[in-house]
């Protein structure tokens, strides 16, 4: 357990005195004993590297898009930006603090100073809003592809109030129990009221609430992706994204494990079983961001892997915009065309040569026509002759 400030003043070099007892058979050298540092390190890197990747892909092709309200920038997309910033803020905070994710006898009491108190605290204040918007981006997501199913819409939207009722009491709780009050010191006392038994009974209660959520999320798109007639490549990549959300159900429940082992500990540990605690709320948050992003890499790849010639025709960036490109460029054809029939019809070997080009270009677009009712799409005379042209 920690040492209590009177046993600080009792003349001892608090970096000698080991924050926890060792059991029997243990390292008891400060700094010593096995470490999750390294491996929160690597792990927190792999995770930040992939979902920045799917974001950036993500808001890339909302941007493509975002004068078209239905496909472009949505609150989905804000969301998962949001909880992707916040998500790399509570890493960082992790990350230099991975001197302490050892046993607790491993650490020294004179490394559980106000700075590192206070960036537990901040640790603890950012989590809860970064997963609760990554678990609403996928919700809105839902939303914006199931619009028109109004009982869709209706379980998006309790999902989404559950999700209010599942994370923020936990900020409630980091702000009262995990913080100095007024007048105050940041020390010790803080640290055992932060594990005390009311805050972590609220957290139980609020990682079981987690658990329905992230399952209800999993779910709900279920029966209408199977009555939908999909191609193959999609029915190759819908199972991927539903195993990766299941990844975030593992995390949810090893976090409700974990919290039920902080509960009923002796708080001999307590820096131990934290470090456990990090690594399942990183992976819970990170694939939950990145399987909300997932179809905006699908939109992604489409427009810049497989079609990389798509994204120079899209200058207007909208399918309406490309509608009304379209549209002045058939006015301006029009009286450019009212020009050339005066000197078509004053120059007969104009005609003679119109007459020729015209025959050509009929038997280039029945061919043209023949191949494309064979697996392309139908083209007009227009798309023929550009296409000729080209």
């Amino acid at each position: 357990m920690f040492l209590t400030t009177r046993q600080f003043l009792s003349g001892l070099n608090p970096s000698l005195i080991p924050a926890g007892l060792a059991p029997k058979g243990a390292d008891p050298r400060i700094g010593g004993g096995p470490s999750l540092g390294v491996f929160t390190i690597v792990l927190e890197s792999i995770l930040i590297s992939v979902a920045v990747v799917a974001v950036t892909m993500r808001t890339i092709s909302a941007w493509i898009k975002r004068d078209n309200s239905s496909d472009g920038l949505t609150t989905s997309t804000g969301a998962s930006l949001f909880a992707l910033v916040l998500a790399i803020g509570q890493s960082a905070i992790v990350m230099s603090t991975h001197e302490y994710l050892r046993h607790q006898w491993n650490v020294s009491v004179a490394m559980l100073t106000t700075n590192y108190l206070k960036r537990t605290f901040a640790g603890n204040i950012i989590t809860w809003p970064s997963i609760f918007l990554a678990k609403i981006s996928i919700l809105w997501l839902y939303l914006h592809i199931f619009q028109v199913k109004k009982s869709m819409r209706y379980a998006v939207y309790a999902g989404a109030v559950w999700a209010a009722f599942t994370y923020f009491p936990n900020v409630v709780v980091a702000g009262y129990w995990c913080s100095a009050h007024v007048g105050e010191p940041w020390g010790l006392n803080v640290g055992l009221r932060c594990s005390g038994l009311h805050p972590s009974r609220v957290l139980i209660a609020t990682a079981t609430m987690s658990i329905i959520l992230d399952i209800y999320i999993f779910v709900l798109p279920i029966p209408v992706v199977l009555g939908l007639n999909l191609s193959r490549p999609m029915k190759f990549g819908i199972p991927l994204v539903f195993a990766a959300a299941f990844f975030a159900i593992i995390a949810a429940v090893l976090n409700l494990v974990y919290r039920v082992k902080l509960h009923v500990s002796d708080k001999n540990d307590l820096l131990w079983l934290s470090a456990q605690l990090f690594i399942c709320n990183a992976v819970e948050n990170y694939v939950s961001i990145i399987v909300g992003a997932l179809p905006g890499c699908s939109a992604f790849f489409k427009t810049f892997i497989r079609n990389p010639a798509v994204p120079k025709s899209l200058s207007a960036n909208s399918s309406a915009s490309r509608s009304r490109k379209n549209r002045k460029e058939e006015l301006s054809s029009q009286g450019t065309h009212d020009l050339e029939l005066q000197d078509f019809i004053l120059n007969p070997e104009m005609q003679h040569s119109f007459r020729a080009q015209d025959n050509m270009d009929r038997r280039s677009s029945e061919q043209l026509s023949t191949i494309s009712a064979k697996g392309n799409e139908p083209m007009t005379r227009d798309h023929t002759t550009r296409r000729i042209l080209l």
